[in-house]
Parts: C-alpha cells; sequence; structure tokens
C-alpha cells in the first residue's frame, strides 16, 4: 500500500485535518519505537488512512500525547501513537514492503533484483515482528500471504488463456483483508462485509493503476502486464485503447467502493475519510489517467490535451488537477488542488478556475450531478 490514497485537503474538512496530521506523526512515531529508526521512512498516507479508518469504528476515542516529531527537538505536537490501531497500521505498513520488494524480486534482473533480494534479507526481522503483531490480533496472516504469493502463478496461467481479470485478485484479496480488520479489531462485525468489497475494489483499482503505469517498461522488457493481457496485446500504438480499458476498471471499482462505503457505520471522522476514499480517491486515479503512460502515446494522442513534457496541458489550465493533497495554510487554499468537491461527479478536466470557492462545469457531462457547490 504505497502512494495512491491522498491525503485530506483542508477546506473539505476542516479542523478534522489536525487529526490526520497527529495520526500521520503518531504512526510515523510507532514505526521508529517498533521497528527502528528507518523505518520512519516507510510512513505513507496509505497506512494513515487505515489508522484513521480503524479509529473511526473505535469505541473510545483514540487519545493524543504530546510528542515531537522527526527530529528531537522539535516543537511537541498532538500525535496518536500508541494502543492496536497504531500497531497494526505499522505492522501493515512493514508487511506492504515486504509485498512489494518480493514483486520487484520477481520482475527484476541483475543488479536490481541483487538490490531487492538484499533489502528484503534485511527487513526479515522487522517483517517477522510485524507479521506476529498481525497474528496476533487474528488478522489473516497466513491467508494473505497465501492471496500474495500465488501473483506469479495467476499471471501465467493468463498467458496460457487464463481469464486475464484473475490477475488482480490476490491484490484485491489482500485489500479487502485489511480494511475488513479494521472492523474486526474494533468489534464492528457489521462493517466486515461492506470494508471487505471496498477493500477488494480498492485493491483491484491500484493494481489497475499500476498497470497503466508499468505498461511502457512491461511491453519494453516483454513481462506480463493486467491490462495488455485485457486487450489481448500491447502495441506502441494502443495508448488509447489501454487508457480506455483502465478507465472502464477505474470506473467500475470507484463505483462499489461507493456502494460500499454506504453501509459503513462510523462513530466519527467520516469526511476525513471520505475525502481520502471517494473524492480523493477520485482525483488522483483521474490523475494518473490523464498522463501518458510512458511513450506509448502516439500522434493521435495529443489532442487529449497533453503538453510536449508529458505533463497535462488541461491539469496545468485547472485548478482541480488531483496533483497534490495537502494541508492548506489557514485561509490560503491556493495550489490544494483536492479541494474541489465535484470531483465526485465530474473529471478534473471539468472543473475551471478556484475550485475552493466553487466549481464551473458548464459545457461538461456531469451525468446530471448539481456541481453549483
Amino acid at each position: 500500500m504505497f502512494g495512491y490514497l491522498p491525503a485530506p485537503c483542508r477546506c473539505q474538512i476542516g479542523d478534522q485535518a489536525d487529526l490526520y496530521h497527529s495520526t500521520f506523526c503518531g504512526l510515523c512515531n510507532a514505526l521508529a519505537r517498533q521497528y527502528g529508526q528507518p523505518a520512519r521512512m516507510l510512513i505513507n498516507r496509505d497506512s494513515t488512512f487505515v489508522a484513521v479508518l480503524a479509529a473511526a469504528q473505535n469505541r473510545e476515542a483514540p487519545r493524543a500525547t504530546l510528542s515531537t516529531r522527526c527530529l528531537p527537538w522539535s516543537r511537541p505536537i498532538r500525535v496518536f501513537e500508541y494502543g492496536p490501531i497504531v500497531e497494526f497500521a505499522g505492522a501493515v505498513t512493514l508487511c506492504g514492503l515486504k509485498a512489494k520488494l518480493d514483486d520487484e524480486c520477481a520482475d527484476e534482473r541483475g543488479l536490481r533484483a541483487a538490490g531487492c533480494r538484499l533489502l528484503s534479507t534485511l527487513s526479515r526481522p522487522r517483517y517477522e515482528r510485524a507479521q506476529a503483531i498481525l497474528a496476533a490480533s487474528d488478522f489473516p496472516v497466513i491467508d494473505v500471504r497465501r492471496y500474495l504469493g500465488e501473483q506469479s502463478n495467476i499471471e501465467a496461467r493468463v498467458v496460457k488463456g487464463g481469464d486475464p481479470a484473475h490477475a488482480a485478485q490476490p491484490s484485491a484479496r489482500a485489500f479487502g483483508a485489511i480494511l475488513a480488520h479494521t472492523a474486526r479489531l474494533t468489534g464492528n462485525a457489521a462493517n466486515v462485509e461492506p470494508l471487505h468489497r471496498a477493500g477488494q475494489s480498492l485493491g483491484e483499482l491500484i493494481y489497475t493503476l499500476d498497470a497503466y503505469q508499468d505498461a511502457p517498461e512491461d511491453l519494453r522488457r516483454g513481462r506480463f502486464n493486467f491490462l495488455a493481457a485485457q486487450l489481448g496485446s500491447l502495441r506502441t500504438d494502443s495508448m488509447a485503447n489501454v487508457r480506455g480499458r483502465a478507465r472502464e476498471i477505474a470506473a467500475a471499482c470507484q463505483g462499489e467502493i461507493r456502494r460500499a462505503w454506504q453501509e459503513v457505520d462510523l462513530l466519527r471522522y467520516r469526511p476525513v475519510l471520505e475525502a481520502v476514499l471517494l473524492t480523493g480517491l477520485s482525483a488522483r486515479t483521474e490523475q494518473v489517467l490523464a498522463t501518458t503512460a510512458g511513450h506509448l502515446m502516439t500522434d493521435g494522442d495529443e489532442s487529449e490535451g497533453h503538453d510536449d513534457d508529458g505533463g497535462s496541458a488541461t491539469a496545468d489550465a485547472s485548478c482541480c488537477d488531483g496533483r497534490n493533497a495537502c494541508f492548506c495554510p489557514s485561509g490560503d487554499y491556493s495550489g490544494c488542488c483536492e479541494c474541489c468537491t465535484c470531483l465526485d461527479c465530474c473529471n478534473s478536466d471539468c472543473c475551471n478556475g478556484d475550485c475552493c470557492n466553487g466549481c464551473d462545469c458548464s459545457g461538461c457531462d456531469c451525468g446530471g450531478c448539481d456541481c453549483s457547490g
């Protein structure tokens, strides 16, 4: 779980942005305490989302402590860094690193593969500690390891004629287990099933976005690619088809996330979580799919709003490009590109002007949605 879930913007959630900040810093401190100072570098927004999601379901509100952050002489702030919820999120972070390293070891060759194996070996004691924490909380460690371990075999079966959709299942099942366990950890049995569905769709969406971004390199090196398998082939003139298929899968996944999320009962922090999982993830997905995947874009693709440097000309002209989630300085939302609430129904190219003070979606097909606010 690295890199796809954004941080919420203060102009969406107001003072609750401090809660997110406190959880992020608390998780960073917890990683250092449990796994050593270098583990601070693993802090990420995805694991912070898991911690906030669990806290939102817990019967007791999290209790903050005053603590310094990365530097011991920094000003103390209120952070949430103790308890089973933070321990769970920290363990997920370490196990996510291990899964990433295993994936890289399988894909890479030569020195890069050797580097991945070395890092995997060095991180093994910390990974085993994280795995023990997960097992102690009754997280299905063995099942999730089996899911992720099947990835290469599933891809091999797809190459031989199997159903390409199966390639996304390991990631989907792993993410489903992680989000569902936040409900089990906090004693909310009714949330297990909808969070499992939301997590599965989130995992499939992330796997799809990874495949889109990796398509050029996979083509060059003859590696398996999920979207190429969906299309039957991947050629240098097929970028429009690759993007189109990725959009179809992303739309289906986001729709299921929204449907499942409506069934989730939370005690607190719903605005924060929705700013990440709904509005923010929608903007992040649009950002990824609006950019060119490597050098696959042909001359015909340039009409889709990309500049000569590979950036998005549409995004450059619009505030709502989903480029950066941020903690906006109080009263100053310029550059806070995920503030726009109408991203729920309008893609980022529909929102012009200052998205924090209203959206102009005139001329855009927003599916009948009222984007005036």
